[in-house]
């Protein structure tokens, strides 16, 4: 896809929107000020703009209402509830609106209505997720590359077969993302199909590159589920 443009001005919240932009994996992003708005958009007309609107900030109405931009998605994100300054968002003609805080869902909600979601046939698609690699590029790790994900804190430690990566998410979002060939098998781990050796249910245990992991009593069912459907194939 092409840029998208955040006009923020505040450190946190620039960090903020970048995690989570980077959690539905949207690449290439521009942060700028309120002030170098109009310099970056006589380079590049982005895909959208995100700005973190404030009241009394009417130069960026001004710049944003010009012709040759008035045309671009606008999600428009704010602390404030002043009702005039939402009206005033409504004059242009493709906006969405967000009022902090808010879900991160929320915001991909609202960037879906503006710039459409994508749909890819499921024969065809890709099930992954993106990480930062040691010098902080942005990796797409595909499905069948993981062999496992064991969740720490507010972390999960991806392992593929010759590295490990760690990721600000949880475990119900990745299984989310990354089909059916991942499977939960206790309350810290998920687990490729793809990489099992052994499974040992009356230990409760799974061998998986020659890793011995726990099977949770309450995701038992997922792991005999899984045993029935190999003895069907």
């Amino acid at each position: 896809m092409k840029s998208i443009l955040i006009i923020e001005d505040d450190p946190k919240w620039k960090c903020k929107l970048d995690e989570i932009l980077f959690q539905f994996n949207y690449s290439n992003l521009h942060f700028c000020s309120a002030l170098e708005v109009e310099l970056f958009l006589k380079k590049e007309i982005p895909e959208l703009i995100i700005v973190d609107l404030k009241m009394g900030e009417n130069h960026i109405f001004e710049i944003l209402n010009k012709d040759n931009y008035n045309k671009i998605p606008i999600l428009f994100v704010t602390a404030s509830t002043n009702i005039e300054l939402y009206n005033h968002t409504k004059l242009f003609s493709n906006t969405s609106y967000l009022v902090k805080p808010f879900h991160p869902i929320s915001m991909k909600a609202a960037m879906d209505r503006l710039i459409g979601n994508e749909l890819i046939p499921i024969e065809n698609k890709q099930y992954g997720i993106t990480v930062r690699g040691i010098y902080n590029e942005k990796i797409f790790l595909n499905v069948n590359n993981i062999v496992s994900i064991k969740s720490e804190w507010n972390y999960c430690v991806i392992k593929t077969p010759k590295n490990q990566f760690a990721l600000k998410t949880n475990l119900i979002k990745l299984m989310s993302v990354l089909g059916e060939q991942m499977i939960r098998i206790h309350r810290s781990y998920i687990v490729n199909t793809k990489y099992i050796q052994k499974i040992n249910l009356s230990k409760m245990t799974i061998k998986i590159e020659n890793v011995i992991l726990p099977i949770g009593r309450k995701n038992k069912s997922n792991v005999e589920a899984y045993l029935n459907l190999i003895r069907e194939v």
